[in-house]
């Protein structure tokens, strides 16, 4: 009964991590950030503090200029996140095992002449 009470725990454990995992990545989604609506506000506050009156070719040079940059940010974290998830599925392999060199037989022979021994290895 014991091993059933602790694969019971596991999966209890597996199961709110899961849960958690999904609101976490739900959650995730909600913190995207300024709508179009705030950007445009902003960038149009943004382009007025620099001088530029709305309806001007400074003020749309500005605009555009706010828009490429906003657009190369938000290239640039979507490719940071499409590397991130590549990585994960990507593990490396496992290092290799260690095997121990295998050594050549020797072949070792004892002469005994008198009260001394003679050992010849080849």
């Amino acid at each position: 009964m014991r091993n059933g009470r602790l694969n019971g725990a596991f999966m209890l454990r597996a199961k709110r991590a899961v849960v958690l995992a999904v609101i976490g990545i739900a959650l995730a989604g909600c913190a995207q950030g300024p709508t179009p609506l705030q950007v445009e506000a902003m960038q149009n506050g943004q382009c007025r503090s620099w001088g530029h009156a709305a309806g001007s070719a400074g003020y749309a040079q500005c605009r555009q200029t706010l828009f490429l940059n906003e657009q190369q940010i938000e290239a640039e974290r979507r490719a940071a996140g499409m590397q991130l998830i590549q990585n994960m599925q990507n593990r490396p392999p496992p290092p290799p095992t260690y095997q121990m060199p295998i050594r050549p037989s020797v072949n070792c022979t004892t002469t005994n002449i008198g009260n001394t021994g003679y050992t010849n290895c080849n």
